[in-house]
């Protein structure tokens, strides 16, 4: 009847109104959408991700997550790499410490802090068939702006790490405070790229780096800790902007081969007035 046909004319034009809503509901939410297959591995509260219950070689921290929290993966031997999302603003301390078999760690650029021991004992890599250094690289984003002691210390495959330069200085310091230890002990580290937004190489930052062979110092750097490369045996070369003003105590001790190039006035670098110059180069050829 005629009726029947309106009615059915009515059900037919709601349900398509249902539908374009629905899809329009779909394609403007801002949903974070999370692996079903793993989601359950992940426990996350309130943006923080406190703990990991998985099994997989390779990690994906779910989009969303702002900060690691304190321990979330220590001493996790099963993963062997891991991405950061986008939104990660933060890892915490030890977050990675122990995690032995990680060989590669993807970092976003947004991140901004790193804790202390956040990648203590990390492999950064491993060896082939052959012996040779595989994996081995790491790459620092150029928003960070605070890296916490010994938060790379002991990466025992780690052999090449890039600070990405970031368009402004931020805290001109970022690095520093004293005893900093950030890759002491990084015995296959051998090509370090510091970023121009640097002021200052903190104390002990490649002590006994033994296999280092080349750092490119950035443009504004004023001041290399006590201790920096200390016994970095296989440094032969380092280029020190016109903008160093102070080598700490045992700066490059025991780098027996070092040959320093200043583009500044020796006259205008302190010491820190401790038993001169010598005491910043000792056993050093």
């Amino acid at each position: 009847t005629p009726m029947d046909e309106t009615v059915t004319e009515e059900i037919a034009t709601e349900e398509a109104t249902t539908e374009e809503t629905t899809t329009e509901e779909t394609e403007t939410a801002d949903v974070v959408v999370y692996d079903e297959s793993t989601a359950s591995d992940f426990v996350i509260s309130d943006g923080v991700l406190t703990a990991y219950t998985g099994t997989a070689t390779d990690v994906t921290i779910p989009s969303g997550v702002t900060s690691i929290a304190n321990g979330a993966f220590k001493n996790n031997t099963t993963i062997k790499k891991v991405v950061f999302p986008t939104s990660l603003l933060s890892v915490g301390n030890d977050a990675f410490n122990g995690c032995t078999d990680l060989r590669e760690v993807q970092m976003n650029e947004g991140l901004t802090s790193i804790g202390s021991y956040a990648f203590n004992e990390v492999g950064f890599g491993g060896k082939d068939a052959t012996q040779a250094l595989v994996y081995g690289t790491l790459t620092i984003p150029s928003t960070v702006s605070q890296i916490g002691h010994r938060a790379f210390r002991s990466c025992q495959y780690l052999k090449e790490v890039t600070f990405i330069n970031g368009e402004t200085l931020g805290l001109e310091y970022l690095y520093s405070y004293e005893n900093h230890n950030m890759f002491e002990n990084c015995v296959s580290l051998q090509k370090v790229t510091l970023p121009d937004r640097a002021r200052e190489i903190p104390n002990n930052a490649f002590i006994n780096c033994e296999a280092l062979e080349e750092v490119v110092i950035g443009s504004n750097v004023e001041i290399i800790g006590d201790n920096a490369f200390k016994n970095c045996k296989s440094l032969q070369k380092i280029e020190c902007p016109s903008t160093l003003k102070t080598i700490g105590e045992g700066a490059f001790a025991g780098c027996t081969t070092i040959k320093i190039i200043l583009t500044c006035s020796i006259h205008n670098i302190s010491f820190n007035g401790v038993r001169g110059i010598g005491n910043r180069f000792p056993h050093c050829s």
